[in-house]
């Protein structure tokens, strides 16, 4: 069975390694899909990388379910 999301919620620093750096697989597979990075690690500088890398949006933990929809809104076109 194969997904087609429109959207992913990609977690980063986790035990087993860092989602940034599937981003570029991720793409490679589906250009179109949008990627909004959710992370603890909220600096400055982990935000840029991740943009720099090609993600939608960020959302720094902890978050709200109104960051969730307002991330949403930020990257789906209705």
């Amino acid at each position: 069975m194969e997904y087609n999301p429109s959207i992913i919620f990609l977690d980063n620093h986790l035990p087993d390694g860092f989602g940034i750096s599937f981003i570029k697989e991720i793409r490679k597979h589906n250009p179109r899909i949008k990627i909004v990075m959710i992370t603890a690690y909220d600096t400055p500088n982990d935000r840029d990388k991740a943009y720099r890398e090609g993600i939608d949006h960020f959302i720094g933990k902890p978050f709200s379910r109104d960051a969730i929809f307002n991330a949403i809104e930020d990257v789906i076109s209705f």
